[in-house]
């Protein structure tokens, strides 16, 4: 037997590293941006925020959360699916997302602010499922995931300090 027919053990931790790594900051940046925008919306100029009231802030978080949850199979089920990769679908979704939030950074009225957070949750939601998708359909090498990497992984979203 030769030695050309033994797999070699990789020194990055292999895929199962990698892919919780992509897991918890997909699930960190719900963590770390969500409970503080709700502050700084509603924070007085004066004191560092936008001076948006409590409708305005529900407003900016219901209509985003809903749009992009409703929009999100259509982006990825019929465009994603159909014309790209998921790999460059998931790349292209995160920097359009990331451009869209530096946005967000300029904008100190409600209408554009709202306008950003939606198109930012229509490129956010439909990168859940592919980031979830090659760790709990097999691993690298075969055998099927029990779902406890994943729930481990996702739970960095519950246990990120606010």
């Amino acid at each position: 037997m030769s030695n050309a027919s033994v797999a070699q053990p990789t020194s990055d931790g292999g895929p199962k590293i990698r892919l919780g790594i992509m897991m918890f900051l997909q699930y960190a940046v719900w963590g770390i941006w969500l409970p503080v925008l709700a502050i700084y919306l509603m924070a007085t100029p004066d004191d560092g925020g936008l001076g948006f009231t409590g409708a305005d802030v529900g407003w900016i978080l219901g209509v985003a959360a809903a749009s992009g949850a409703l929009t999100a199979p259509f982006i990825a089920g019929q465009i994603a699916d159909r014309f790209l990769n998921a790999e460059i679908a998931l790349g292209l979704l995160l920097l359009a997302g990331g451009v869209i939030n530096v946005g967000l950074a300029y904008v100190t009225d409600f209408l554009p602010f709202m306008l950003l957070s939606v198109a930012y949750s229509i490129c956010y939601m439909p990168t859940i499922f592919p980031t979830l998708t090659p760790r709990s359909h097999a691993s690298a090498s075969g055998e099927r995931s029990d779902g406890s990497f994943r729930a481990r992984c996702s739970g960095s979203f519950i246990s990120t300090p606010t």
